[in-house]
């Protein structure tokens, strides 16, 4: 048994989400996307939310993320954004044209957007009412 199943079958709180989550779906048609360390215990937490339903989309963060964990999430059906870098400036670009490109496909119109390389955001008026809209990005990177 690997390091991230021996994760998986020892958060038993999790497991007992989870079981609650196959039952009763609360994230079915609903993306949810992280930006979290994707090592093996973020593993047990993204697959247990996908159990709920979700379509999970998630980027790891600068210096923590572990290839092991990208491999077994993209093998489970979780999109991952970017890869293992301890470069900040590698890791912006990665993440943010990558990020990008995974939003603008569900975002719509209805998006705010970041300028990534001067990490400003600008959100429509219309979106500043509402949490319903998703955040989309601007690459200045490409």
């Amino acid at each position: 048994m690997d390091r991230i199943d021996w994760v998986i079958a020892n958060c038993r709180l999790l497991a007992q989400i989870g079981d609650e989550f196959d039952r009763t779906r609360p994230f079915a048609g609903l993306t949810i996307g992280t930006g979290i360390h994707l090592e093996p215990k973020t593993v047990a937490l993204l697959l247990t939310l996908q159990r709920g339903g979700a379509d999970v989309v998630a980027t790891g963060n600068l210096n923590t993320t572990q290839q092991s964990a990208i491999d077994y999430l993209a093998a489970r059906g979780v999109r991952v954004i970017g890869a293992p870098t301890s470069d900040p400036v590698e890791h912006d670009r990665r993440s943010c044209c990558s990020t990008t490109a995974a939003i603008s496909s569900f975002a719509g119109s209805k998006s705010h957007t970041t300028d990534c390389s001067a990490g400003r955001r600008r959100r429509p008026r219309a979106a500043r009412a509402s949490s319903r809209y998703a955040t989309a990005s601007v690459c200045r990177y490409s």
